[in-house]
């Protein structure tokens, strides 16, 4: 019971991180055509699912490999995304572009990208 309750729990973090974090990377004027796609793909992985538990016929493990397999590979595809943490979320789809252009390198990042300092005692934000 405690395993099932916190695989729940740990499912649904995961899950709101994702949405979080995806509305973070789409730029504004696409973002709502974004978040469906991605919640269209994931209602299409929870279809197919039930599917997988069938291969246990064929072997045994198979769909613990399978499902092993996906996290995994998803895990260390997550790891190639951008950081936005004190950044300006994209506004336009030329943003992104010039984003993806601007971190290829560090001496880009300096120049182009703008990040954000916390606020100041005085309220303002400072760029850097």
């Amino acid at each position: 019971m405690i395993v099932a309750v916190l695989g729940k729990g740990l499912s649904e973090a995961s899950f709101t991180t994702v949405v979080l974090y995806t509305t973070e990377l789409y730029p504004t004027v696409v973002r709502q055509n974004g978040i469906g796609y991605t919640s269209f793909i994931a209602r299409l992985g929870v279809s197919i699912t039930p599917l997988v538990i069938l291969l246990e016929d064929v072997w045994k493990l198979l769909p613990q490999i399978i499902f092993c397999t996906a996290a995994i590979s998803s895990g260390l595809v997550a790891c190639l995304l951008p950081e936005t943490k004190n950044r300006r979320l994209p506004e336009t789809i030329e943003d992104v572009e010039q984003t993806s252009e601007s971190s290829d390198s560090l001496s880009n990042l300096e120049k182009n990208d703008t990040i954000l300092k916390p606020l100041t005692s005085n309220g303002n934000e400072k760029e850097i």
